[in-house]
Formats: C-alpha cells, sequence, structure tokens
C-alpha cells in the first residue's frame, strides 16, 4: 500500500489507477460521482473546521484534531478496510477541499498513516 494527497479540483490529474479516498465531512455530488470511497471518520468535526477558520491557528488545529479524531480512531483498522476493499498493491490518495501547500488535515492523516504503513510493510 503507498498513500499520496491531493485536492479535488486535481481529480482529473490523478492516474485512474489509484484509489481516491475523500476524508471531507461534506462533499458535492460531482465529488462523490469521482471518488472510491468517502471515510468521513478522518474529516475534521465542525467545530475544529469552524475555529479555524476564525483563528487560523494552525497549532491549536492540529492539538485537536489529534486530540478529537485521530487518537479516537484505530488507524490501522481503517488502513485493513480499504486493504480488504482495494487490495494491499495499490496506490491511495487522501482527497479534501485545500490546494497543496495550504494546511489541510489531510496532511495530518497522511504523516500517521505513512508511520503505520511503513511500520507494517
Amino acid at each position: 500500500m503507498r498513500i499520496e494527497t491531493s485536492y479535488y479540483d486535481n481529480i482529473k490529474n490523478i492516474d485512474k489507477d489509484k484509489i481516491l479516498i475523500s476524508i471531507s465531512g461534506d462533499i458535492s455530488k460531482e465529488i462523490k460521482d469521482k471518488i472510491d470511497l468517502w471515510d468521513k471518520r478522518l474529516a475534521p468535526s465542525w467545530s475544529i473546521y469552524k475555529e479555524y477558520t476564525e483563528t487560523k491557528d494552525e497549532i491549536l488545529y492540529t492539538k485537536r484534531f489529534y486530540k478529537e479524531i485521530l487518537e479516537k480512531r484505530n488507524l490501522l483498522n481503517i488502513i485493513n478496510e480499504w486493504i480488504a476493499k482495494f487490495g494491499k498493491d495499490k496506490t491511495y490518495v487522501l482527497l479534501c477541499y485545500e490546494e497543496e501547500g495550504l494546511f489541510c488535515h489531510r496532511h495530518l492523516v497522511y504523516k500517521e498513516f505513512k508511520i503505520l504503513i511503513d511500520k507494517n510493510q
């Protein structure tokens, strides 16, 4: 299993053989029709998102996202669910709204998944 990140406006540029995983709390029907899986378990809560839009405090966002989302999920189980559904020899692309280079929760999820994948391969 390999893991990457991208954003919705870039879907058209992603290789068709990659598994597209949305990790946003909300997505449009247009996006739903283009992805392979929508895993809301990895989305920030509305409270976390709203606070960030008001404060732009990346440190606070990161602390809350780890405490309220990532630490409460069994990330290895999520990875294994994806592998059971799509296969181990695939590249999985974590998707949300923010363009590359901007602060985004998908980079936090990517970091944790990468650690688990490297540890378990």
